[in-house]
């Protein structure tokens, strides 16, 4: 499957200032100088169709980048599939970052940047009738997406939160801790169980206050805590 992938360097700011020594014995003569600060700018972008396939022709024509409203030029762009990434892999050297070891050997080949990606998985809050299902596409996402340079780690929130796996690179590895989060049962269950219990206590109480029975209004302080309880949980 090819991994399109869009690099877009974008000058956010026009470069102003002169150089060299010349520019310098000038600019003392006079009795001034003046800094201009260059921002530099490198853009990734991920490009799929409505079938989640890969758009792979693109031109920096077809993109339009902004900064507080205002366009900004695209001074590079490059497009990588997955053959690069993984060229790229093979050609590294190890406790050397990505796209160093092309630029000491000369070649002309992009220097690839590492894409690091937080997977968060809230359990809490995840229907059980949707864990399956939701975590199968998270599963798929990471089999097509976890390709050197990107870098990987899984968050998830059980009560707290939880660092289930630190960056990688291995996909298999990533799958399997997502697979195992399938397992947790979450609190969505015992939190909807409360609140149907509290929406049965409100239609009793409304119904004891409307045929004039007594300590309505102690009873709807009460609930009126509880329900306050359960908003914070």
């Amino acid at each position: 499957m090819v991994f399109a992938v869009v690099f877009v360097v974008v000058c956010c700011t026009p470069l102003a200032a002169e150089t060299g020594e010349e520019a310098e014995s000038v600019a003392s003569d006079l009795g001034f100088s003046e800094d201009v600060e260059i921002n530099l700018v490198n853009i990734d972008v991920y490009v799929r169709d409505r079938k989640g396939k890969p758009v792979i022709d693109l031109t920096a024509e077809d993109f339009v980048v902004r900064e507080d409203g205002e366009i900004r030029e695209i001074t590079n762009f490059t497009m990588l599939d997955e053959q690069a990434f993984r060229r790229a892999d093979e050609r590294a050297v190890p406790g050397v970052p990505v796209g160093v070891t092309e630029a000491v050997q000369g070649d002309p080949a992009p220097v690839i940047r590492p894409t690091w990606v937080v997977l968060y998985i809230d359990q809490e809050n995840l229907h059980p009738l949707d864990r399956t299902r939701v975590l199968r596409r998270v599963r798929e996402f990471v089999t097509e997406s976890l390709i050197p340079p990107v870098q990987m780690m899984v968050v998830a929130f059980e009560g707290s939160l939880k660092v289930k796996q630190s960056f990688t690179s291995d996909g298999r590895q990533v799958v399997s801790v997502i697979r195992g989060l399938s397992k947790y049962s979450g609190g969505w269950v015992d939190r909807e169980s409360a609140r149907t219990d509290l929406v049965d206590r409100m239609r009793d109480l409304k119904a004891e206050m409307s045929h004039g029975s007594g300590g309505g209004a102690k009873g709807n302080r009460q609930l009126f805590q509880e329900v306050i309880a359960y908003a914070r949980e």
